[in-house]
């Protein structure tokens, strides 16, 4: 309301300055969701029951040999089947006939239903992005899975930053060894590739082992970062696409920063596939890390897309639909994700978190 006096003849004299535009002042950018698209990881048209998959967990040692030695020619089971159900996530809106017509004409400062399209599709993005965060764990009605279903912990690794995984994924358990083999000092000691296959990276971003005095993400996040990095490169000879952190967790990392290196923080500029895409990245050992909204608090995910998918029962990843109800005159508009997030393997994800 304005602070000058209106007069009762400029009141009916004069009729309000409306802009013909609204602003949105939540506009937050989805990553995840983006390197989806850019990598070509999403796929659509799927059927079927079940979404089920073969992971390779072991390999043939062989035997030792002498010279006209008997052998046995043994079968030999390389495979364990992941499987998961499907899930849907569904956004509704409606628009009266008459709220149609009242918001037509150089009347209608913004189109009412071509902004509620738009709107919908924008919102369904960034609650989908949530879900493939959060999972089924938080969003139980939607059964979709995410990464935090798959990344409970259990105890320290000796006196490493590291924390033993303890969870099941798609019907197979995380814990090291569970299905045979050892591991020792994982994910950088002598590690048989069948007790590691499932077990993703988890780093305690206040470990009492970190280096610095001070055990917290903002004195340590390359040696957190650095170390996750690593361990994937050890175990599975892969690079995370992107390293996934709060906001919080972001700005601490800049904080920390000299004012020279500041300046080498990525904006757009060539180099990187999340810089390609437009978005603000910090680099270690050549990974982009990157703001992301809807994450837990202090919390990170290390990427790695090639082993991420997500699959969509549809033609589209979204499948609109709407129908008008004859006895109230309204248009409904109806938009569906029906499919589910595949994680080839859990041991293709990493994350930061407080250990409590």
């Amino acid at each position: 309301m304005s602070n000058l006096s209106i007069t009762p003849r400029v009141d009916v004299a004069t009729i309000d300055k409306v802009l013909n535009k609204a602003t949105e002042p939540i506009m937050r950018s989805r990553p995840i969701i983006a390197m989806y698209r850019k990598k070509g990881r999403i796929k659509t048209d799927y059927s079927g029951k079940t979404l089920k998959w073969n992971a390779k967990y072991k390999r043939n040692d062989g035997d030792d040999y002498d010279d006209l030695e008997g052998t046995t020619a043994e079968r030999v089971n390389r495979h364990k089947q992941a499987e998961l159900g499907w899930g849907a996530y569904r956004m509704t809106e409606g628009i009266s006939r008459i709220e149609t017509l009242i918001n037509s004409g150089p009347e209608a400062i913004f189109s009412v239903a071509g902004d509620m399209i738009d709107s919908m599709k924008g919102d369904l993005v960034a609650g989908l992005e949530k879900r493939l965060i959060k999972g089924s764990g938080t969003y139980t009605d939607t059964k979709i899975f995410g990464f935090e279903d798959c990344l409970a912990e259990d105890a320290a690794i000796g006196t490493t930053i590291g924390f033993d995984a303890n969870d099941t994924y798609a019907g197979l358990t995380t814990t090291l060894g569970d299905y045979g083999g050892t591991a020792t000092s994982f994910p950088y000691g002598e590690c048989d590739e069948t007790a590691t296959f499932w077990t993703p990276i988890l780093v305690d971003s206040t470990s009492t082992n970190l280096a610095a005095d001070e055990k917290t993400w903002k004195s340590n996040w390359k040696e957190i970062c650095t170390y996750m990095i690593s361990g994937l490169q050890t175990m599975q000879s892969k690079t995370f696409d992107m390293i996934a952190v709060t906001p919080t967790m972001y700005r601490e990392m800049k904080e920390s920063l000299s004012d020279e290196t500041q300046l080498n923080i990525d904006r757009g500029a060539g180099g990187s596939l999340v810089a390609e895409m437009g978005f603000t990245a910090v680099h270690v050992d050549g990974v982009p890390i990157v703001s992301a909204y809807g994450l837990p608090a202090d919390t990170g995910y290390g990427l790695c897309f090639d082993e991420l998918e997500l699959i969509s029962l549809q033609k589209d990843l979204f499948h609109k639909a709407d129908q008008e109800d004859l006895f109230t005159y309204t248009k409904a508009l109806d938009i569906l994700f029906a499919g589910q997030q595949k994680i080839t393997s859990p041991a293709f994800i990493g994350q930061i978190y407080t250990q409590t």
